[in-house]
């Protein structure tokens, strides 16, 4: 058979001579003829479109939906397997409480929330009671000066799991989160995020003789502010303040303190509060000292029986020293039994601080004897002091924050 070749001219149906060598053209089949003398082969029409019709048999047409139902087949396994994959993936690595309080907040399967998703959330706060209590929020605590309006923003979810359905070191996959707050027992398991911008970090429990001091080993010392170590008074190891120095507020409640350089190096603190900490009675003084010694402080905070642990002198000794360097050391003496004393005393601070925000009524004293072998005397200085000093300084206190209308806290302990 000669070779076919392609012609550019359009043959009409009807041409019977072959333009080639003018003999008679045989029509082959519907798209091409022939010439009977020189066997060129030509199109009938090269411009024109084609149907091409396919004729398959019965087992040839079996043969082909069979692999287009496999091909379907494998392509639905495939992505099967790579949504499971997700799926099993996104659950492995969260605990049951977390995945729940997830899956609620975003309202999607635990496989879709990605971590853009867990990137928004700026707040989180965890606490137990009936189950694991998640408090969030989408925007910046650090943004709103108004603490109020900001608490309006926050949502609330509660998950029913045990303690074996809980995992701290889900924490770490929340790298958005500016301010952290853990209310739950050992915070020292936990995981922060390996890049974060937090400035806030509250944990409760503190770090017991069995942990470690990992937890702030991650924290971003170009963000982070302040920290709270709450409820600590089982800490023992301090290893993991060499990770703060950079902070500019420090608070610390219940832990045993034994040493005065415990915050050398805090350069840059400009608050330190201390509630109801342990020192020894003999070593207090030149603990608080000290603290007062740091370059940046301004302001000190001591709340408990470690404050009483100084004598009159002493503290008139610090506020000699420090009283200079605005705010940090500021005392009075007063007997709280005596309301000319409380008056007076309540005066004075406020001719310092021009308000007063918070009272705390902690003056107490206890009988040493049995009930049966105490004096009236004994009695009477209990009262006056247990009872009408509370009575004499709240009075006076709340009558200044009446006046100025202020929302204050009086608290009695």
């Amino acid at each position: 058979m000669a070779r076919m070749t392609y012609q550019k001219s359009e043959l009409a149906k009807s041409q019977k001579i072959c333009p080639s060598c003018g003999g008679k053209l045989a029509q082959r089949d519907r798209y091409t003829c022939r010439c009977e003398s020189c066997g060129q082969e030509f199109y009938l029409s090269v411009n024109r479109t084609h149907r091409i019709s396919l004729r398959l048999s019965v087992g040839q047409t079996i043969a082909a939906c069979a692999a287009a139902v496999a091909v379907a087949i494998l392509l639905a396994v495939i992505g099967y397997q790579y949504y499971t994959g997700r799926m099993v993936l996104s659950a492995s690595r969260f605990c049951v409480a977390f995945r729940d309080f997830l899956m609620e907040a975003y309202e999607k399967p635990i496989a879709q929330i990605g971590e853009e998703d867990l990137a928004k959330i700026k707040y989180l706060k965890i606490e137990k009671k009936d189950g694991y209590c998640f408090t969030y929020g989408f925007e910046d605590s650090y943004r709103y000066p108004d603490v109020e309006r900001y608490q309006k923003t926050l949502r609330q979810i509660t998950v029913k799991a045990s303690k074996d359905e809980f995992s701290p070191s889900n924490v770490q996959y929340f790298s958005g989160l500016t301010r952290l707050e853990i209310y739950v027992d050992g915070w020292e398991n936990y995981t922060l995020p390996e890049e974060n911008v937090l400035r806030g970090i509250y944990c409760t429990d503190g770090l017991s003789k069995y942990g470690t001091p990992q937890f702030f080993a991650r924290i971003n010392p170009d963000t982070l502010e302040e920290v709270g170590i709450l409820e600590a008074q089982h800490l023992e190891d301090f290893s993991f303040l060499e990770h703060l120095r950079g902070i500019k507020k420090f608070s610390l409640e219940k832990a045993a303190i034994k040493d005065q350089d415990l915050l050398a190096g805090f350069d840059a603190l400009e608050e330190l509060s201390l509630e109801y900490v342990e020192m020894d009675e003999d070593k207090a003084y030149g603990i608080i000292k000290a603290f007062l010694s740091l370059p940046s402080l301004r302001s000190l905070s001591i709340k408990g029986k470690a404050a009483w642990y100084l004598t009159d002198g002493q503290w008139e000794e610090l506020e000699r020293e420090f009283g200079g360097q605005k705010d940090k050391v500021f005392t009075v003496s007063c007997d709280v039994s005596s309301k000319a004393s409380v008056d007076g005393a309540i005066a004075a601070v406020l001719e310092h601080y021009d308000h007063i925000d918070a009272l705390f009524n902690i003056a107490g004293v206890i009988g040493r004897q049995s009930f049966l072998d105490s004096t009236e005397e004994q009695w009477r200085k209990v009262i006056d002091i247990n009872l009408n000093g509370t009575f004499f300084v709240s009075q006076a206190v709340l009558r200044h924050m009446v006046d100025k209308g202020i929302k204050g806290v009086v608290v009695n302990t």
